[in-house]
């Protein structure tokens, strides 16, 4: 079902069977307006910079990070809105998205699990490894009386092939300098994740809820190029040849761990109050090593970098309204 009001656009994540046994990232890429770019940066309509929340609470780290760690099938509507209050509208001039995960509204036991197997790919281009596609994931939920208990999981690796031929050409007065190459692109990505939430409703004007979700994305592209003919052209005149071989792995790896506490109370008139506690931790970052080898020799070493970047947030958000 899908929902358009003025300011907010709601899609229920049941509509998307094809994000079953994927992530909420696979989700969102079916949305009217959506797009997530080669360098894994979402946008809206064009825009960046909105806030993404999660069951209602907002999240400073990464959103395709977290998102891409999160099970399509524990999730249960998706939510933008394109004009927040000034409660976040500082932090998110493009609008909110807000993560509604699966919840039981009746008493009873409720268990779901889903798997994912991935065919062998059609065309491998070369590449050194096979590809592998496959991942499962659980939702528990038990709601009895004034209790709401939650537990999910899921893991997921889905790795891509990949092929890069080129050549590039360079001027320099009378000197033009080849550079043809061919080699493998391929990605390697696995996302694993747990959530845990526990409510208790001891009536109807008093609610408590505390969530606690961690995950893990691990992603490698792995650009090992030959470039088999690099040469000179003087006035016209071919110069000697030149082959190496360029190993670049760059890995970018993304660690998340979320816990909150919320607390609510309803009065006898339309008044209410709510208190939130968030604590958020993040780690993005992961090294790119670059090594040109000679070739065929593959133990002649030309050149050896490593580089390391890491990008930390470790956050506390309080909420009183």
């Amino acid at each position: 079902m899908t929902n358009f009001e003025t300011e907010k656009q709601s899609f229920s994540a049941e509509n998307f069977e094809s994000a079953i046994g994927g992530a909420a990232t696979d989700i969102l890429r079916n949305l009217p307006g959506v797009s997530i770019n080669a360098e894994g940066q979402l946008s809206i309509r064009g825009n960046v910079g909105f806030v993404v929340m999660l069951n209602g609470r907002p999240v400073q780290g990464d959103p395709v990070t977290l998102l891409g760690q999160l099970p399509a099938n524990s999730v249960e509507k998706i939510e933008w809105i394109s004009s927040p209050s000034a409660q976040y509208d500082s932090e998110g001039k493009a609008g909110i998205i807000n993560i509604t995960t699966v919840r039981v509204t009746t008493d009873g036991l409720y268990l779901q699990v889903n798997s994912r197997f991935g065919l062998p790919s059609i065309e491998n281009y070369g590449n050194a490894q096979s590809q592998k596609r496959y991942g499962s994931d659980f939702n528990l939920n038990f709601v009895k009386g004034k209790w709401d208990f939650s537990l999910g999981a899921g893991y997921l690796r889905n790795d891509q092939a990949g092929r890069r031929e080129g050549n590039v050409i360079t001027y320099r007065g009378d000197t033009a300098t080849h550079f043809p190459s061919r080699g493998e692109r391929s990605i390697d990505e696995i996302n694993y994740s747990g959530r845990f939430t526990l409510g208790y409703n001891p009536n109807e004007k008093n609610s408590l809820n505390l969530g606690f979700y961690a995950g893990v994305r691990d992603r490698v592209r792995t650009a090992d190029i030959l470039y088999f003919d690099n040469h000179r052209q003087i006035n016209g005149i071919r110069q000697d040849s030149f082959q190496y071989f360029n190993a670049n792995d760059q890995n970018r790896r993304g660690d998340f761990v979320l816990g909150s506490i919320d607390y609510s109370l309803k009065f006898d008139s339309r008044a209410s109050l709510s208190s939130s506690f968030l604590y958020e931790y993040t780690m993005l970052g992961g090294p790119t090593i670059n090594r040109n080898l000679g070739y065929p020799d593959l133990s002649l070493v030309y050149q050896d970098e490593y580089n390391t970047n890491d990008n930390p947030l470790n956050g506390i958000r309080w909420n009183l309204d």
